[in-house]
């Protein structure tokens, strides 16, 4: 098993999708682990009070998207959308309440007549197998492709109803998160991010080659999953992804004094730093390296020391320090 999931790992690093031999590979492997993407991403949505809800999931594949769903969100009915017919099977036989499935390529599906609007849609690993570029595309085709992808999502939006959302959810390799980057540039005015990011301005990793920004969720797998992990030499202790959250009824992030911590700690002797993005003091939105002396950590700032990739914190009138006399306080409890 182990030898197969490191080869579907790669085929999935290289080409971006598995191949129809690799189902016990997914469902052994990528299934129980992939599900915590879309639990983690989630959350700004918690706590749900509301009524149960109608989920369509777009590349179903095996359910992993779904079950991440059942876990945290109650579900009245989900739609289950894949080519596999294999797979959807497998999907179905691991949901309590069997969904509807449908036969079709997630970018082409079309409703049926009586079905929708959704509450939730949820495209997994989706944009990035669509019509992928060439090694060495220029920036112009990259930028064809985000708007066309663009114009997806935007027909997907269109099936929500009135307080829907939609999540999309990318590998957190540079060029699949870059492009998610793009996407989200393309969608920000007409339908601005609820999560993760904090603002509704240009992506400030997308202005410096390289960049890009992704989640990064400790991790605590059954034993048996964890062993096939650690015999494939892949990641078993945390979960990184790539996520945009968007919502019909235009829920924004939190505003201008919040930040999201979009790097791991940076310890140096004498002090911590973060890459932060988000407004700094005069306004300027932008992804920078904020330091904090050990010799300034005051009960004010203290919760920096708890800082991790992916958190939402609100500095007021921040600048590239933070000093005894900063407040930090985190948004995310």
């Amino acid at each position: 098993m182990a030898v197969a999931v490191k080869a579907l790992s790669a085929r999935y690093n290289s080409v971006g999708r598995a191949a129809p031999g690799d189902l016990a590979a997914r469902l052994g492997f990528f299934l129980p682990r992939d599900r915590f993407k879309v639990a983690f991403a989630l959350r700004p949505l918690l706590p749900w009070t509301g009524p149960p809800l109608r989920v369509l999931d777009l590349g179903a594949g095996l359910g992993a998207s779904a079950l991440g769903v059942y876990a945290v969100l109650p579900v009245a009915r989900a739609t289950l959308v894949d080519s596999d017919p294999a797979a959807l099977k497998i999907a179905a036989s691991l949901l309590d309440d069997p969904p509807v499935t449908h036969v079709a390529d997630a970018s082409a599906f079309t409703p049926r007549s009586g079905e929708g609007p959704w509450d939730l849609i949820v495209a997994s690993q989706v944009l990035s197998e669509l019509d992928p570029l060439p090694a060495g595309a220029g920036e112009a085709a990259q930028l064809r492709r985000a708007e066309r992808h663009g114009d997806l999502v935007d027909r997907w939006m269109s099936w929500l109803s009135p307080s829907g959302a939609l999540l999309l959810v990318e590998p957190a390799l540079s060029d699949r998160s870059r492009h998610l980057h793009a996407v989200r540039d393309r969608l920000r005015t007409s339908w601005p991010p609820l999560a993760p990011c904090t603002h509704t301005s240009v992506c400030p990793a997308r202005a410096i080659p390289g960049e890009w920004c992704h989640e990064r969720r400790l991790l605590q797998l059954e034993p048996e999953v964890e062993a096939v992990a650690r015999y494939a030499g892949l990641a078993r202790e945390s979960l990184d992804f790539s996520y945009l959250l968007l919502t019909r009824d235009r829920r924004t992030a939190p505003g201008a004094a919040t930040h999201r911590v979009v790097s791991d700690r940076l310890d140096t002797r004498g002090k911590s730093e973060f890459f932060l993005c988000g407004a700094f003091a005069g306004g300027a939105m932008d992804r920078r390296k904020v330091q904090r002396l050990e010799r300034h950590r005051t009960p004010a700032n203290a919760a920096w020391d708890r800082l991790k990739r992916g958190d939402r914190v609100a500095i007021p009138e921040l600048e590239l320090r933070v000093t005894p006399e900063t407040t930090v306080e985190p948004c995310d409890g």
